[in-house]
């Protein structure tokens, strides 16, 4: 592991993206999810979004900022 001090979530069948109507686009034959950034408290509610991500770096800060106040 990366040392990230939280649970992350895998997707790749996009189910979820599917569920939540996530922004995707088609690259070739793939789709693929834009990129964006969702904060989930343990009860399974979103607490904080980032779309679009333009700033990965400032986008990352904020996360982790808004992840933090969940614990």
């Amino acid at each position: 592991m990366e040392g990230i001090p939280f649970p992350l979530l895998s997707d790749v069948d996009l189910r979820l993206a599917a569920a939540l109507r996530l922004p995707t686009f088609r690259s070739g034959q793939t789709l693929r999810l834009k990129r964006l950034i969702l904060v989930v408290d343990p009860e399974r509610v979103i607490r904080h979004v980032i779309f679009p991500v333009v700033d990965i770096p400032a986008a990352v800060t904020e996360s982790h900022e808004a992840a933090r106040t969940l614990t």
